[in-house]
């Protein structure tokens, strides 16, 4: 179910990170992927068609901050105040993105990535009808 749709963010990610980053030599192929994902949706696969086609999009077009949210006209650093009961106030840096829907706030901007990336994957799922 929902363990299948993080499996497959993060196995996106890595393919992300082996497709564009030029300090790997041997880059995954896409039979490679889709073999890497057998039986990661509660020991059912996810169509053949479907993971070719997340490859393809990849490999094509690579996940970065900038594409996540395209519609976010303000992206950065942000520092926040945190205080509980009378304790003294406690300083955190957080990643946060602004657009016309609200303010999204994250650890990292890695974190940032994934956990967009999972909503987008979740909707890509229903696009295509895939049972997760």
């Amino acid at each position: 179910m929902v363990d299948a749709a993080y499996i497959l963010a993060f196995s996106t990610v890595m393919l992300n990170t082996d497709l564009h980053n030029p300090s790997v030599k041997y880059k995954m192929t896409k039979e490679q992927f889709v073999n890497q994902n057998r039986g990661i949706n509660e020991g059912e696969n996810f169509p053949k068609e479907f993971l070719e086609h997340l490859y393809d999009t990849i490999e094509e077009d690579e996940i970065v901050d900038n594409n996540i949210l395209p519609g976010a006209f303000k992206r950065g650093w942000l520092g926040m105040q945190f205080t509980k009961n009378s304790s003294p106030v406690k300083y955190k840096n957080s990643w946060v993105l602004l657009d016309r829907n609200g303010v999204y706030c994250f650890k990292a901007q890695e974190v940032c990535i994934i956990n967009i990336f999972i909503k987008i994957l979740f909707d890509y799922l229903i696009y295509f009808k895939i049972g997760i």
